[in-house]
């Protein structure tokens, strides 16, 4: 086994996604688009023309073909058999190499793992198509003078509310300010004291005037 389909089969074995998931709508697109093709459809490897592309489109699911060297195959592979690494298997055509109806009917015996083989390139070659050009690029419209005259007037004369309330509110701060000050140099208690204390002095010197 090369180093890539190892790589394949550990990424396929530890993602370990949903494989009874119903693929007979994508059955039958790829057959549709390989009868568009022109590809003879006929026999084991006209089935298998469908079974291939079909697993090389579910490739990210790990889904790949089953190593079949004997009886009714195409390039030692079934021809209408979709395997994956855990030995799950799904028939995907009904008459095969015939009318190749889709179809998508789980196995109920798994095959061996190790006949599973990854398809690792695209069966019609080359890289999948590009996609189409992005359409003309619209022109730049003219910029709107008019909107752009009426925003700078709107942030004008919010500007100018903004500093005429700023003046009303500066002497209030002032005043704020100032109280603060005397708060922190004159605290009250010290005038308090002061007062009672210039009153009792005062009454002193009074009493002493009198007796005098």
């Amino acid at each position: 086994m090369t180093r890539t389909r190892l790589v394949l089969l550990v990424v396929c074995l530890l993602s370990a996604p949903l494989r009874a998931q119903d693929q007979t709508a994508l059955v039958a697109q790829v057959k549709t688009d390989v009868l568009g093709r022109g590809v003879d459809l006929s026999g084991p490897c006209g089935a298998f023309a469908i079974t291939e592309r079909v697993a090389y489109r579910l490739r990210a699911d790990g889904a790949g073909t089953l190593h079949k060297p004997t009886g009714n195959h195409c390039r030692e592979r079934a021809t209408d058999i979709i395997a994956y690494p855990t030995g799950t298997v799904v028939d995907i055509l009904i008459d095969g190499g015939g009318t190749n109806e889709p179809a998508w009917h789980r196995l109920p015996e798994p095959a061996d793992p190790s006949r599973w083989r990854p398809v690792l390139e695209n069966p019609d070659g080359g890289a999948p198509p590009p996609p189409p050009p992005p359409g003309p690029t619209p022109a730049p419209s003219e910029p709107d003078l008019g909107a752009i005259k009426d925003a700078l007037e709107r942030l004008e004369a919010a500007l100018l509310t903004h500093d005429r309330q700023q003046q009303a509110l500066t002497p209030l701060i002032t005043a704020h300010d100032e109280r603060l000050r005397q708060h922190d140099e004159e605290p009250a208690w010290v005038r308090t004291h002061l007062r009672l204390l210039l009153e009792v002095i005062s009454g002193a010197v009074g009493a002493w005037v009198l007796a005098r």
